[in-house]
């Protein structure tokens, strides 16, 4: 984790806490795994946490699970009727079908009189969990590594980098897991096509808020794979699921109140996607 002593910031830094999911395939060798980082939106030298061998989902929503029967509730479901949290929502935290936002998690702690990085990390746990927990996180230094930064809102400086190789400001700065090409960018996310409508079980969904990590390198697309894309006379960037339908390979938006697209400009691969909170 960054610290006050790992770094010296200027008064315009920023840290912003993300989770990483990955959507690059094992053979990408992009990164040893998905790891919390630590992102500066500024500049310096930082530390991060990555996931050790025992750090999963599984994990995590095993501690949830805990914790919630240490509170005295035989169940996901009587828990959250008492909460008033929506059954489905907590049940696929539970069950290790979503990864729990920090928020989220400080929610259930607070509910559950736990902390919430005992939830999130297997930190700081309860007396009655110590034996039994290891945490899931170890620091490590890490280098910083400065990416082009867009906003899904505005694709003509993204445009006018594919063309002149002009990197705008601010620029966004990584936590660096080594392996990325010379031409990953970093776009920021404000709309809403890939969060799953209606929604979907196991779907990699990418939010608004969220900051997609993308390799303008790997063009070549093949179903499966989550891309950033341009369309001729469209102002905007957007983010699609390559699929075939109809024996065509089309750009599909997980949310079905957005278009899909047959034909479009293919910016590159989004490797992983960093949900900030």
């Amino acid at each position: 984790m960054l610290s006050g002593n790992s770094t010296r910031r200027s008064e315009e830094s920023q840290t912003v806490r993300s989770k990483v999911l990955t959507f690059g395939t094992a053979d990408d060798k992009i990164c040893s795994s998905s790891l919390d980082a630590e992102l500066l939106a500024g500049g310096g030298k930082a530390t991060r946490m990555v996931k050790d061998k025992r750090s999963s989902w599984e994990a995590k929503r095993r501690r949830l699970q805990l914790a919630r029967e240490h509170a005295g509730f035989k169940s996901a479901r009587q828990a959250a009727l008492a909460m008033g949290w929506v059954y489905p929502t907590y049940a696929s935290h539970e069950n290790g079908l979503r990864d729990i936002p920090q928020k989220v998690a400080e929610k259930y702690a607070r509910a559950f009189r736990v902390s919430p990085e005992y939830i999130m990390f297997g930190i700081n746990p309860p007396d009655w969990a110590k034996e039994e927990t290891k945490p899931d996180m170890i620091e490590v230094a890490a280098p910083t590594r400065p990416l082009p930064f867009f906003e899904d809102t505005d694709a003509a400086p993204l445009r006018d980098w594919l063309k002149k190789g002009h990197a705008p400001r601010p620029q966004f700065f990584i936590s660096d897991p080594g392996n990325i090409s010379a031409k990953t960018i970093a776009v920021k996310i404000t709309t809403d096509e890939m969060r799953a409508k209606p929604p979907t079980v196991g779907e990699r969904e990418i939010l608004p808020g969220d900051t997609a990590i993308i390799d303008a390198e790997r063009k070549n697309v093949r179903p499966g794979d989550v891309v950033a894309v341009l369309i001729d006379g469209d102002p905007y960037i957007h983010i699609r699921k390559v699929v075939m339908s109809g024996g065509k390979q089309v750009f599909y938006a997980l949310n079905r109140d957005h278009g899909e697209y047959e034909k479009a400009e293919v910016v590159g691969r989004v490797m992983w996607v960093m949900s900030g909170f």
